[in-house]
């Protein structure tokens, strides 16, 4: 082969990859725009209908479902944490689970889903987290723990452990049904789940939210 036509080959080469990696970009882009992408926000405040329908006027936006929670003091045995519950449809939401207790059974007793490193933020009477080694006791044995849970009005009830999930590992959870007949009136709704079609207008949304002063949580 002729040393001209050696480079001719090598800039064809070269300007073949080049298309390829163009092609595969835009497809990536391409993509990227036609997925549906689901986020959590909160706020600070109730959410009123008129700030819901506000969600409407979101480029691409394909659902909103407000999330019901309660605020509440959590004891373990020493220990505290001023929590927010978090109530889900335990049959039907994905929970990425690092342990779970088999066949729960839903009655009269708080029955809660804790994220992995939710224990890590108990305090006890000086404000020290506690231990490794207690928390990866308290895991080892979550099914025999016994939570005290005391709502606004100051009623302590005392509640159980039914798993541990990976994500998100610092919240609580509780089935939305069980806590609307324990808890009923003291729910609020200061967040939910959204959905948003198309990466850019997934990106517009959070920033548009954060800037109105939600809190957005990235999945």
């Amino acid at each position: 082969m002729r040393k001209n036509d050696f480079y001719r080959v090598i800039v064809l080469m070269a300007a073949l990859c080049a298309g390829l990696f163009f092609l595969a970009g835009k497809a990536t882009e391409y993509w990227k725009e036609e997925r549906v992408y689901g986020f959590d926000i909160q706020s600070q405040q109730d959410l009123t209908a008129e700030i819901v329908e506000e969600f409407r006027k979101l480029s691409g936006i394909c659902g909103f479902t407000p999330k019901d929670t309660v605020r509440v003091t959590v004891s373990l045995e020493s220990y505290t944490m001023e929590a927010e519950l978090y109530g889900v449809e335990f049959e039907r939401e994905y929970m990425p689970f690092l342990v779970v207790q088999q066949n729960v059974m839903l009655g009269n007793v708080p029955k809660f889903l804790i994220g992995e490193e939710a224990f890590s933020l108990f305090t006890d009477n000086n404000g020290y987290a506690p231990l490794k080694s207690q928390i990866e006791k308290w895991k080892e044995n979550f099914k025999s723990l016994v939570l005290l849970i005391t709502d606004e009005k100051g009623m302590e009830r005392k509640g159980e452990i039914s798993g541990i999930i990976k994500q998100p590992d610092d919240k609580i959870y509780m089935d939305k049904k069980q806590m609307y007949e324990i808890f009923g009136k003291e729910l609020h709704k200061n967040g939910g789940y959204m959905k948003i079609y198309g990466f850019q207008n997934m990106k517009k949304a959070k920033d548009r939210l954060e800037q109105a002063g939600f809190h957005v949580l990235t999945e």
